[in-house]
C-alpha cells in the first residue's frame, strides 16, 4: 500500500452497538492518523427512536468532524452514499477521505466541485466540468464510475489514476502547440 494511501475505518449498523466499551477501547489502540468513519442505516425514510439512538452513539464513534464522517442512511442510499461514494470527492465520505490529498497523475489538489465559484478554476480541477448553462461548477461525468476501475477504462473521456480514481483525461493538444498555449485557446480547455 502507497505511503501516501490514508488508513480509515468504516462502520455500519443497523441499530446500537451492543458492545461499545470494548469496540472504543480497541479503536484506541489505532493509529492516530487513522480517519473513522460510520453510517447508521434504516429500512424506512422515518427514523424511529431505535434509529435515533444509534445515530447519536455513531456520532461519539466517528472522527471529530462529524458533519464530514457520519451519515444517517435509508438502506436503499447505502450503495450510493457510502460504497459508490468512497473515491468521489464530490460526495461526503470522499471529499473527506481525499481531503488534502494531490493526485499525482494532474499534480493539482482536487476539492469538492461545488467549491469553485471561477469557471477556470473548475476546469483545471481533472474532477469537474463547468456548466455554462447553470454558471456552476459541477462533477465530470468520469466521477460517476467512482472506484469501477474497467468501467472507467472503457470510457474514452476518462483516465484511471495511481491512486485507483476515475477523472476526465486531460486535454490533448497538436504536437505545434503547447500544452497552456493549447489549453488557452478554448473555454472548455480543449484544443483548437
Amino acid at each position: 500500500s502507497p505511503t501516501t494511501r490514508k488508513q480509515v475505518v468504516l462502520m455500519l449498523t443497523s441499530g446500537k452497538v451492543s458492545d461499545e466499551d470494548k469496540l472504543k477501547l480497541a479503536m484506541a489502540t489505532l493509529d492516530p492518523t487513522v480517519q473513522v468513519f460510520g453510517a447508521t442505516v434504516r429500512r424506512l425514510s422515518t427514523r424511529t427512536s431505535e434509529d435515533n439512538a444509534a445515530a447519536d452513539q455513531m456520532k461519539t464513534l466517528v472522527s471529530v468532524t462529524h458533519a464530514e464522517h457520519f451519515l444517517d442512511l435509508e438502506i436503499d442510499e447505502l450503495n450510493e452514499k457510502v460504497f459508490s461514494a468512497l473515491c468521489d470527492r464530490t460526495k461526503t465520505f470522499g471529499a473527506a477521505m481525499l481531503k488534502d490529498s494531490v493526485l499525482v497523475s494532474s499534480g493539482t489538489n482536487n476539492q469538492p466541485c461545488s467549491t469553485y465559484s471561477v469557471a477556470g478554476n473548475c476546469r483545471a480541477d481533472t474532477g469537474c466540468v463547468w456548466s455554462e448553462s447553470l454558471l456552476q461548477c459541477t462533477a465530470h461525468p468520469c466521477r460517476s464510475h467512482g472506484c469501477d476501475q474497467t468501467a472507467c477504462t472503457t470510457d474514452t473521456a476518462c483516465d484511471w489514476t495511481q491512486e485507483g480514481s476515475c477523472y476526465k483525461k486531460p486535454p490533448t493538444c497538436p504536437s505545434q502547440q503547447t500544452q497552456p498555449t493549447c489549453e488557452a485557446v478554448t473555454e472548455n480547455g480543449g484544443c483548437a
